[in-house]
């Protein structure tokens, strides 16, 4: 969520739903896909192949394709905050007006990724009638950070929930599961954008906090027992002229968001960008525009398929409202 530019039917979750402590998060890759062991994918000259070398190398190898409107996954409203599942086939994405009235947290499945997101529900145990927006998973599907105005002054901060089995529905965030995110949340300021890494070690976010624009942080733990702690600044992609909407590759060697710094002429005052780095651990480089998609209305919520082949976002090139687009990364 860029502020001033461009969150289901279940039963409730049962208590023995909810995973040790010390269980082991997993890391899925999508079907088809030339992942390796370490959720990275293997080969090239930046240890990729592939599309995700493309994104490396930048344009003009780089380019997708124009990009297309899910008309299936489109509400009478906003439709925003697309995350997909490594194996393509279950898309959580905001609605606004949802079930509940407000932005709701809606989930889109299909039967394989060769067709349609088709059929959407929303996922009620998550859902109040606040507003909830971005939803993100860890790469087991078992623990989901959002953001939700449901403090008593209207500030956005984040929630968590966990279920032991990633097929059972989540239950509704409770106290223990909130303290994983209570050091990251101050009631004066407002956290957007969660996006976790795959283990569920490392949450990204984009948070507006007192006397600053929205930039994107991360916050780390040790351990999937453990609170997340205090964040810092994602260095080099900032620019102090809003930034949010990050999402990771498997490998977290790439990023994807939205920014309202200057983008040049014929774009929309919200464009989506994209950085790459060598490793999880050292600098993103200098960000690029994402080739071939940016429109001269709000484009914003990128998010990758696990191959690096497939971008979702959302975007109000077809209207007022925002409504989310898909496109592929060119042979």
């Amino acid at each position: 969520m860029v502020l001033g530019g461009c969150g289901f039917q279940s039963r409730a979750g049962v208590a023995n739903d909810l995973p040790p402590d010390d269980a082991p998060s997993g890391n899925p890759p999508g079907p088809g896909s030339d992942a390796g062991a370490d959720g990275g994918v293997d080969g090239g000259s930046t240890g990729q192949t592939g599309c995700f070398q493309r994104w490396f190398d930048g344009a003009p190898s780089l380019a997708l394709s124009s990009p297309r409107q899910l008309t299936a996954l489109a509400g009478t409203g906003d439709d925003r905050d697309p995350w997909i599942s490594a194996d393509g086939l279950r898309l959580y994405f905001s609605r606004n007006p949802g079930q509940q009235g407000g932005r709701d947290i809606y989930l889109a499945t299909r039967a394989s990724t060769g067709v349609d997101f088709t059929t959407v529900s929303a996922v009620v145990n998550l859902d109040t009638s606040d507003d909830e927006s971005r939803a993100a998973l860890s790469g087991d599907e078992k623990l989901v950070v959002f953001s939700g105005d449901h403090t008593s002054n209207g500030n956005f901060q984040l929630f968590a929930s966990r279920r032991g089995d990633p097929t059972k529905p989540f239950p509704s965030p409770s106290a223990p599961d909130q303290a994983l995110v209570g050091s990251i949340n101050t009631s004066s300021d407002n956290y957007f954008d969660p996006f976790l890494s795959t283990d569920g070690l490392r949450l990204y976010f984009a948070p507006l906090l007192a006397g600053s624009p929205q930039q994107i942080r991360l916050a780390t733990r040790t351990g999937l027992d453990k609170n997340f702690g205090a964040s810092a600044p994602v260095a080099v992609i900032n620019s102090g002229n809003t930034d949010a909407d990050p999402a990771l590759s498997l490998d977290e060697r790439v990023i994807v968001f939205s920014s309202l710094r200057s983008a040049g002429a014929g774009l929309g005052a919200t464009n989506l960008w994209y950085s790459t780095r060598p490793s999880a651990t050292a600098d993103f480089a200098a960000p690029k525009l994402i080739p071939s998609v940016n429109s001269d209305q709000s484009d914003g919520d990128p998010v990758l398929s696990a191959d690096g082949c497939e971008l979702y976002f959302a975007s109000r090139r077809a209207g007022s409202e925002y409504h989310l687009f898909h496109a592929r990364v060119m042979p």
